[in-house]
């Protein structure tokens, strides 16, 4: 697989600002003043958010702080969706990375675990991914990086991808704008009942493929 240098250029560019940009910004991060532009501008915060998910997330900073931050923002729908698309161009942007402009460096800080990944992968394709992506505990990022070295098709991975981290997203969306009206001292048994479902469903989730004793699990 190859990439013209002028794509090169293009994704490496996009890393290097994205990370510049945060680093400027490093000290305007205060919750209730986010809140409060976002409510001055409905129409520039999502987008913002959603490019401040991407880089942050391409930069392996914990998608679960962003995803949950995208809840008291935005609320449980609104959250959904803006962290939806941020995970999703994110989990793209890593992997386009990992194929086509730092597979060596990638390949060359994977760890054990991550190597019998990889492995799996290219025997079951996207099967074993769909797995991956269900099963919970698995760091994102890093994961989107280590399928970028697979021969995995860029449609396939996005596809399963955004289908098994809905659910997720949802509870994580939820969960924020949850703790942010228990903070506040709104009634949240609505809310609290969704988010224990929702958990109740990631915990059944993780025993059952843990039942199924694949060696990678």
């Amino acid at each position: 697989m190859t990439l013209s240098s002028r794509s090169r250029l293009f994704l490496l560019s996009l890393l290097v600002s994205g990370s510049l940009a945060l680093y400027l910004a490093r000290d305007r991060f205060d919750v209730a003043a986010m809140e409060l532009w976002v409510a001055e501008n409905p129409l520039s915060a999502p987008i913002l958010f959603i490019l401040l998910y991407v880089v942050l997330v391409t930069l392996l900073f914990p998608s679960t702080l962003v995803s949950l931050t995208g809840g008291v923002l935005f609320g449980p729908a609104w959250g959904t969706l803006y962290v939806q698309i941020g995970a999703i161009l994110s989990a793209a942007l890593a992997f386009l990375l990992a194929r086509y402009l730092l597979a060596d460096w990638v390949e060359s800080r994977l760890n054990e675990e991550l190597r019998k990944l990889k492995a799996e992968v290219e025997k079951r394709g996207w099967r074993f991914v769909l797995m991956l992506r269900i099963l919970p505990g698995l760091p994102f990022a890093l994961l989107n990086y280590t399928l970028g070295l697979t021969r995995i098709r860029l449609l396939h991975f996005l596809v399963v991808t955004s289908l098994c981290i809905l659910p997720r997203v949802i509870f994580f969306a939820y969960a924020g704008d949850t703790g942010r009206r228990a903070v506040e001292g709104q009634d949240i048994s609505f809310q609290g009942l969704v988010v224990l479902a929702l958990l109740a469903v990631f915990i059944t989730v993780h025993f059952a493929l843990k039942r199924i004793r694949h060696p990678f699990l």
